[in-house]
């Protein structure tokens, strides 16, 4: 029994803010918009079964076309997708008296040329919405605009029960803060597949994230399956190799995957430091390709196999010739104009300790590492903008960045070469980054334009200290803009300079089995800090965690509901439609071979996300769309199939028709069994055969349909 004191005493030690915030949350959009004005008293159905989206510039620009195709598509899917929520002030079931029923939404793009290019980092995506009697209106000034008014509008809307959506009167005028909204995802340290990116991909687009940086290979492997340098990922790719690498041709398709979701991609081939792959597959082929240098104190526990290698080695002209080879490989690959270089990390004194290149360092007159570093530097910018980069981008410490409270002015880039992008990581540690503000200063000052991610490391995890206390709401209550705060004079040219930030996952410690709930909801809190003025959202204020709890954890659901498997951020915290793991125990499942699917699958959102990437074997469908369902007999020997989800449908109404066959056949052979073992004459065999095969059968196909529409 539990003392009435002891009950007290926990009542009174809890914070008042772990409760969750009574607040009207119909209709709530994450991020939060720039402007909108909402008339709760005028309300409207939305026919979403019948809904008619009509884009006013169709037929003028092939490339705009396909992109609003592609997105009006998957959005008048989702948008049917009954959301129910029960934490608001205003829960299901309320009665609401709408005015009019809505059936059309009108789309309409100014500059229709921005269908053209892939997304860039000047692209617009400003957008209008207006919803009244006569229906909803979209206008933006580019597509990026249209994509993001379409997620907009996909949050706007809500469900008072199973069949009736419903949407406010509204009008909405929204922009991003920040142009640059990236997710650094490492995919080096434990590899990703293919699925979990196309994830990456459809969670950043409910967030309005617009960039993957992707930091491709490392010292502990090299995924990326180059063409010209196949060795590369022969000799360092986790083992076996055809399941851990990239391949050409599967990056094409994932970048215009992103395109069409308004992200752009930007690669990171790190160099001089955490080059060990690099090194190790050049050495092999004859290269003096890098120093041998113990490195870094932390080396020795992660690279395993590559221990030992130091940095590239910059005395021979011949390595810098196989790094414009490799890059000019990977500009005909990559669209974005940004490539990330690294320059992070690079061991002290290694490279003055190879005879080699401290010989090549004095006939230089290099005194010091961040000389050499310099020269080094100033070559790749060269390279990489002559194979056709437009901009690079570096971590802090390679231009001289060191940390909150140290400069390297030696390491500074220097006329006529263009300034990179700062990348900004330090002070490095879990909770709030003291001191980011400074590197913050001193970069834009000096003209750089900056991204930060200190303080924004998804692999730095804290535990919650109440209610609302998890890592998230320290990632929300980081303001970029702190830095100008009380700052005297004109600062409109160093804001101009803070382009933005990213989300980073560094993944020594996760890999394709827990990352997507490790990053969602946790990376909204970011998305939101990057799309919304600090200011709209309270978040500096005492009650901005407050406030923002409810309608992330409303947000968290509505992923939920989209399949991106995002973990709850505190308590309480619940949803209305729990996620669905799809188990399927190994004992289960049918070992048909791995000969590909020809036909098309029930179209699902998973389906449709990753027919085009590649073919999926019977059992890899099996563990991306097994549902619950079952299979009865009825109507004589129709088999249905049935979830909670969906109505029932006829066998026949898959076009994954493989099944078909497997069900005649067993069928056939049930009769055959009985009909010929009633005239056989060996009655003692029949009756043994007639108790063996059962006649009813409740489940006789469950190993062979796996298939389910997710939403």
């Amino acid at each position: 029994m539990v003392r009435l004191g002891s009950v007290l005493s926990l009542v009174i030690a809890a914070p008042v803010w772990a409760t969750y915030k009574e607040m009207d949350l119909r209709g709530d959009v994450w991020p939060k918009p720039r402007a909108r004005s909402v008339n709760k008293d005028r309300l409207f159905m939305l026919d979403v079964t019948n809904l008619e989206l009509k884009f006013a510039e169709k037929g003028q620009q092939t490339a705009c076309d396909e992109m609003y195709e592609d997105n009006a598509r998957r959005y008048s899917s989702m948008m049917k997708l009954p959301i129910l929520h029960y934490y608001g002030t205003n829960t299901p079931g309320e009665s609401l008296s709408p005015v009019s029923t809505i059936k059309k939404v009108t789309v309409s793009i100014e500059n229709l040329s921005s269908c053209a290019v892939y997304p860039h980092a000047k692209m617009d995506e400003s957008y209008t919405i207006e919803v009244s009697e006569t229906g909803v209106s979209i206008n933006s000034p580019e597509i990026w605009g249209t994509i993001r008014a379409f997620e907009t509008l996909s949050q706007s809307i809500f469900w008072n029960d199973e069949t009736n959506c419903l949407i406010f009167e509204q009008t909405i005028q929204d922009e991003p803060e920040f142009s640059h909204r990236g997710f650094m995802i490492d995919t080096a340290r434990h590899f990703l597949t293919w699925e979990v990116m196309e994830q990456f991909l459809d969670g950043m687009a409910y967030n309005k994230l617009n960039l993957i940086h992707w930091h491709m290979v490392d010292a502990q492997s090299f995924a990326y399956k180059s063409e010209v340098f196949p060795f590369l990922s022969e000799n360092a790719a986790f083992k076996p190799e055809e399941k851990h690498t990239y391949t050409i041709p599967d990056i094409k398709n994932f970048i215009e995957r992103a395109k069409m979701r308004g992200i752009r991609i930007v690669p990171e081939i790190d160099s001089p430091g955490h080059m060990h792959t690099l090194c190790d597959g050049f050495s092999k082929q004859g290269y003096n390709f890098c120093t041998r240098c113990e490195g870094n104190v932390w080396d020795k526990d992660q690279m395993d196999e590559f221990f030992g290698w130091g940095p590239f080695r910059p005395d021979l002209e011949e390595n810098y010739e196989l790094l414009e080879t490799l890059w000019t490989e990977l500009r005909t690959v990559f669209k974005d104009d940004i490539m990330h270089l690294g320059g992070d990390e690079v061991p002290t004194g290694c490279w003055l300790k190879d005879e080699n290149v401290k010989k090549w360092a004095e006939e230089q007159g290099f005194e010091n590492d961040s000389q050499i570093m310099r020269y080094h530097l100033d070559r790749l910018y060269e390279i990489t903008k002559k194979v056709g980069f437009a901009r690079t981008q570096v971590w802090n410490e390679a231009e001289g960045f060191e940390s909150a409270d140290t400069d390297e002015m030696d390491k500074r880039v220097k006329d006529p070469l263009e300034k990179p992008i700062i990348h900004s990581w330090m002070p490095w540690g879990s909770g709030y980054p003291t001191g980011f503000e400074n590197i913050l200063d001193r970069a834009t000052s000096e003209g750089y334009d900056v991204v930060l991610s200190s303080g924004w490391y998804l692999d730095l995890i804290t535990y919650p200290s109440g209610g609302h206390g998890a890592d998230w709401t320290t990632y929300y209550k980081i303001n970029p803009l702190k830095f100008l705060e009380g700052k005297p004079g004109n600062t409109d040219e160093q804001r101009k300079h803070l382009i933005g930030g990213e989300v980073a996952w560094w993944t020594e410690y996760i890999d394709s089995a827990g990352i997507i709930p490790r990053s969602f909801p946790r990376a909204s809190a970011i998305a939101e800090r990057l799309w919304t003025k600090w200011e709209d959202t309270s978040a500096g204020q005492s009650n901005g965690v407050e406030n923002a709890f409810p309608r992330l954890d409303k947000f968290r659901c509505l992923m939920l509901n989209r399949d991106i498997n995002a973990e709850p951020i505190g308590v309480p915290s619940s949803c209305a439609k729990e996620y669905d793991v799809k188990y399927l125990p190994p004992w289960m499942v049918d070992d048909g071979g791995d000969e590909p699917v020809t036909d098309e699958p029930v179209t699902t959102s998973h389906a449709e996300r990753f027919k085009d990437l590649r073919k999926l074997s019977k059992i890899e469908l099996s563990k991306l769309w097994l549902s619950d369902i079952e299979l009865s007999e009825t109507e004589g020997s129709k088999v249905e199939l049935s979830d909670k989800r969906h109505k029932s449908r006829s066998l026949e109404s898959f076009t994954d028709q493989t099944l078909i066959p497997q069900v005649t056949t067993d069928l056939f052979i049930l009769f055959y069994i009985i009909v010929f073992g009633m005239i056989s004459v060996l009655t003692l065999i029949v009756s043994f055969i007639y108790k063996c095969v059962p006649i009813k059968m409740k489940h006789p196909y469950r190993d062979y349909i796996k298939l389910h529409e997710i939403s």
